[in-house]
């Protein structure tokens, strides 16, 4: 899969909290997830027509609102967001 513009194809990490224990935390909502950058698109295209360069690369680790929409594939969670919506590279 290939994003246009300036999207951004990230495969979601599982974030689901656990205790020490390894017991599935229910309650707990984090205001971000993790993920990984799958698929990057061309960038957007400035108002002099250049492209705009894009903020992240494939394979890097990212932080974003957990608020987005996902779809699975191959068993996999995914979500496609702009690149101006991923809040900070994991280092």
């Amino acid at each position: 899969m290939t994003p246009f513009h300036d999207f951004v194809l990230i495969r979601i990490l599982d974030n689901t909290p656990t205790s020490a224990g390894g017991l599935y935390i229910a309650q707990t909502k984090t205001p971000f997830q993790r993920g990984i950058v799958e698929a990057i698109g061309p960038g957007a295209t400035g108002f002099n027509g250049q492209k705009l360069p894009m903020h992240s690369r494939v394979g890097d680790e990212v932080l974003f609102s957990s608020d987005v929409e996902t779809f699975t594939q191959n068993g996999e969670v995914f979500t496609l967001i702009k690149d101006a919506y991923i809040m900070a590279r994991v280092y």
